[in-house]
């Protein structure tokens, strides 16, 4: 999926545009009213630990197992 989604961004975007790395999640985080948390998200993008996620939906923080990143897991 990984190479489609660089494949993807190349032929529509160019190559300028790839992004370095893609992570692929199961869920992403949102508040009780179905609201994108974005600081988390950057939070799991630069492998910092979460900390206070109390305004998520419980279970909504998550990484892919096939992120890559060794030694990490789905928090």
């Amino acid at each position: 999926m990984r190479k489609e989604v660089m494949d993807t961004v190349d032929r529509e975007l160019g190559a300028i545009a790839r992004p370095g790395q893609a992570h692929f999640v199961t869920l992403l985080p949102k508040t009780r009213s179905g609201k994108l948390l974005r600081h988390s998200i950057q939070v799991l993008a630069e492998w910092r630990e979460p900390g206070d996620v109390s305004g998520s939906r419980p279970g909504a923080i998550h990484r892919s197992h096939d992120d890559g990143a060794p030694g990490r897991t789905t928090l």
